[in-house]
């Protein structure tokens, strides 16, 4: 804007109503008019100021309030939300840029501590379950403690064990034994620790290597955005081969006339002949199947450039590896192994499809159950559903390590799939150990980068004039909503660093 109004001695034009006057349908086509008439009238302007050079904000308190409150719950928040969003793009960008950097900092912090995290954690965990144990045994039996003290070092007055506060059942039986209980699984945990020693140290010695590739290789982080590009660019021609595909089929218009009722929109419906439906099926199962095909590439790619890593030597205390080994690892999988590709990404469509499929007829079995009582075909679906998915997920973490077996040993998809579950047989321990760990410190990284980007954001917008002052080009009234979207941001920055650990 380029001006307010400073008093209520001038007058504006503004919005009032809108009354629409449809016309006589015409008895053979069914088509009429629609007549929109817009009224305006002149209202009394208001004392108002500048905010960001676009909006004249009152400068009644009252007023204020009622603005901001219909500019919180009504429909037009949105639209003015993402006005400010946008108008705060710099903000979003030095979000980002901070959450680069974090996300550098808190993989050299994992770097430096992730032997002392685990370690530690086997140490505290036999520590609190023996201390927990001990203590609650002690408790339970205090009066007995305090008359063997007395009794035995004629002690009648200090620290008593009748004073220690212990949850309990009721049953002194049944409290010694959850004292037990936790004795044993501190001694469970210690000896665990012991057993699985080497197990740990490999665990360590495949973290510090994973966060020493990325130091060497950075450009493997950006593989998350290379991935999201594909997916949207994938998904964007699927959906549009999908649309020729279903046009194959007689189209069904609704009588506009049928009931009094008068569709909105696009009201029309597809139907297919018998021998029309498999080539609609077909399209489905090879769309999914190349999707999953361009997720396998991804990951050969990505397995590709780290084993080049591993394998290369050291010079002067880093290994020197070509930045394009990602790009590389794209044009072996379409040219050495695409058949190990594909087939790995041809079991994912299968389950795919499969748990699509049932999940409809579950769905119909489900509705007529309400009706008829199907109550056992719907459970048998449901455990059919839960079994297709844990099947679709085991062969989705197998596939990674199978295609990194490929890339190693030039084997087929099933011989690399043997050696994977025999390694898996042999390592479980170690296997359980990093899955566990990774996840850890990948919730930790996401919660911490996004924690910490969306604090400073808040800070500067609500301490810099810049974003304070109402004259200001950059003011934001409403700081939360902007912080928000920087969170979004640092999420998505700390998911891409977090995804080195897989």
């Amino acid at each position: 804007v380029e001006e307010c109004p400073t008093s209520r001695s001038t007058l504006s034009s503004c919005f009032q109503t809108a009354v629409e006057v449809n016309s006589k349908p015409d008895p053979f086509t069914g088509s009429f008019v629609k007549q929109t008439t817009y009224s305006f009238s002149f209202v009394a302007d208001y004392p108002a100021f500048a905010a960001a050079g676009r909006y004249c904000l009152p400068s009644n308190i009252t007023m204020m309030a009622q603005l901001t409150e219909k500019f919180t719950t009504s429909g037009d928040a949105a639209m003015f939300h993402l006005a400010q969003i946008l108008q705060s793009w710099h903000v979003l960008a030095g979000a980002a840029s901070v959450s680069f950097f974090l996300g550098y900092i808190y993989l050299y912090i994992v770097k430096t501590i992730a032997g002392p995290v685990i370690y530690g954690t086997f140490i505290l965990s036999t520590l609190l379950s023996l201390g927990t144990g001990i203590y609650w045994i002690i408790g339970t039996h205090a009066a007995s403690v305090d008359a063997a003290v007395a009794t035995h070092f004629q002690a009648g007055s200090g620290a008593r064990a009748s004073s220690m506060y212990v949850p309990s059942t009721g049953s002194m039986e049944v409290d010694t034994a959850i004292g037990g209980l936790f004795l044993i699984l501190g001694i469970g945990v210690m000896i665990f620790g012991f057993c699985v020693r080497s197990s740990v140290e490999l665990v360590v010695g495949s973290l510090e290597a994973t966060l020493e590739c990325m130091e060497d290789m950075p450009v493997l982080l950006l593989q998350p955005l290379f991935g999201t590009l594909f997916q949207f660019v994938y998904l964007l021609f699927a959906f549009w081969g999908f649309a020729w595909v279903v046009s194959i089929g007689d189209v069904a218009h609704y009588d506009i006339n049928s009931g009094g009722y008068t569709p909105k929109g696009l009201a029309r419906s597809f139907s297919f002949e018998d021998d029309e439906l498999p080539y609609v099926f077909v399209y489905c199962f090879v769309a999914v199947w190349g999707l999953e095909l361009g997720y396998a590439i991804q990951h050969y790619a990505f397995c590709f450039a780290t084993q080049a890593w591993f394998f290369s030597p050291y010079q002067n205390g880093s290994k020197v590896v070509s930045q394009l080994s990602y790009l590389k690892g794209v044009f072996s999988g379409f040219t050495v192994h695409l058949g190990t590709l594909v087939f790995g990404s041809f079991l994912l469509a299968v389950f795919q499809i499969a748990y699509a499929v049932l999940s409809v007829i579950h769905h119909q079995m489900k509705k007529s159950g309400d009706e008829k009582g199907n109550s056992v075909a719907n459970g048998a679906a449901a455990c059919c559903l839960c079994c297709l998915k844990c099947w679709e997920h085991l062969i989705r973490y197998m596939n990674k390590s199978v295609y990194l077996v490929t890339i190693i040993n030039s084997e087929s998809f099933c011989h690399a799939a043997t050696t994977v579950v025999a390694i898996m047989i042999e390592e479980v321990a170690a296997l359980a150990i990093l899955e566990g760990i990774t996840k850890v410190f990948q919730f930790g990284g996401v919660i911490c980068i996004t924690g910490c980007g969306c604090g400073m954001t808040w800070l500067v917008l609500r301490n810099a004039e810049a974003f304070t002052n109402p004259s200001s080009p950059q003011f934001v009234p409403q700081p939360e909503f902007v912080t928000a979207a920087a969170g979004l941001v640092c999420a998505g920055v700390a998911a891409m660093f977090m995804n080195v650990f897989d």
